[in-house]
């Protein structure tokens, strides 16, 4: 692409920003002295120093270059901010300089594919989700490339699963997935939502998966009869150093003695200090790092709305549920209406094997 081609696209860039942050400020109710052409001028000044050409242009490269890869995608999202990189990537997609699409691990059969979304939607459509519990499901797609990984990794020599909680309805797409390749898995889920594991159940046996639900709250060490059962655990644990760490013992408990002792543990983009905090948590468990998969996990603009909302309630008891809820809501209209990139946050899958003697 010629320099004076990649000018234009970035000065309509900022021209769109611009027009977008005008329209969110009326929406709540700030109203620039009637957009008169200093005030325009003066916001799209500050995005030009605030988003310079030479990032830009660097962002740009690597969407093109990736053809439609996530991790370069979520990597513009880092370093410009989430409006700006969805201001960008809709420019491209209008110039037809990228094609935004959902890529699979494995090309699965279409069948199995819109079978396991099926089977995930008829539980997540009949069922609400709890908040309190820190409920926010990844994207379907993702839920169906952590199946995938998990089969490409152990095949048949994975007898036996636990999932550490299961808002992702992870269960259910192992299931479907590992029998139709005719691989005999039993999983077991352990919740503290007792709709949650009904449901599950009754998809379960809608599709002839072997599958067992356990009402525990996993703050408390696991019962017994499930220490010392599992090849292998599956966790997406709300975002805190406490819960991710908590999960990873409890992980620990579940693992047997001999076999494949691995873990797939989901956590996010966090700092470099926190990286490290976390790795030697793991480390001083008894757990080997086998591989690190960043951004594996999507989640859409609506539970990342969710999500924000859900911090700003446990940090300011004061804030009015109402005007939270109004500013979610707005979020996702706005970002519908202009038919924005669905994705607003990763999450990273972090595989694991226990060396150590339970």
């Amino acid at each position: 692409m010629d320099s004076n081609t990649s000018y234009k696209l970035y000065n309509a860039f900022i021209n769109q920003l611009t027009k977008y942050i005008i329209r969110i400020f009326e929406k709540i109710g700030i109203y620039l002295y009637t957009n008169t052409y200093k005030d325009i001028e003066e916001i799209r000044n500050a995005l030009y120093s605030k988003i310079p050409y030479e990032i830009f242009y660097e962002c740009m490269t690597r969407v093109i270059i990736s053809n439609s890869d996530f991790k370069s995608i979520c990597d513009i999202v880092r370093k410009i901010g989430i409006l700006p990189s969805y201001t960008l990537l809709k420019i491209l997609k209008e110039e037809k300089i990228i094609t935004l699409n959902n890529r699979l691990l494995l090309n699965i059969p279409s069948e199995t594919f819109y079978e396991i979304i099926t089977a995930i939607n008829d539980v997540r459509n009949s069922i609400k989700l709890k908040r309190h519990l820190n409920q926010y499901p990844a994207h379907v797609y993702s839920i169906v490339n952590r199946a995938i990984k998990i089969l490409i990794d152990n095949g048949f020599e994975l007898k036996n699963a636990v999932m550490l909680g299961d808002d992702d309805c992870l269960s259910i797409a192992l299931g479907i997935l590992f029998k139709k390749y005719e691989i005999d898995l039993k999983i077991y889920v352990i919740d503290l939502d007792s709709d949650l594991l009904d449901k599950l159940n009754k998809i379960g046996n809608k599709y002839g998966i072997s599958l067992e639900t356990v009402h525990h709250d996993l703050f408390d060490p696991l019962p017994r009869d499930l220490v010392g059962r599992f090849d292998i655990f599956e966790c997406d644990p709300y975002y805190s150093m406490k819960e991710l760490l908590t999960w990873i013992k409890r992980g620990k408990e579940a693992l047997k003695i001999n076999g494949l002792r691995k873990g797939y543990i989901m956590y996010p983009y966090v700092a470099s200090k926190d990286k490290r905090k976390i790795v030697e948590n793991i480390l001083n468990e008894g757990f080997n790092i086998i591989e690190i998969i960043p951004d594996f996990n999507l989640y859409t603009i609506q539970e990342t709305a969710n999500y924000i909302i859900n911090i700003h309630q446990k940090k300011d008891k004061l804030l009015n549920n109402i005007i939270l809820n109004a500013i979610k809501e707005e979020i996702v209209k706005i970002s519908e209406e202009l038919n924005l990139f669905p994705i607003a946050f990763t999450s990273d899958m972090l595989i694991v094997k226990y060396e150590g003697v339970n």
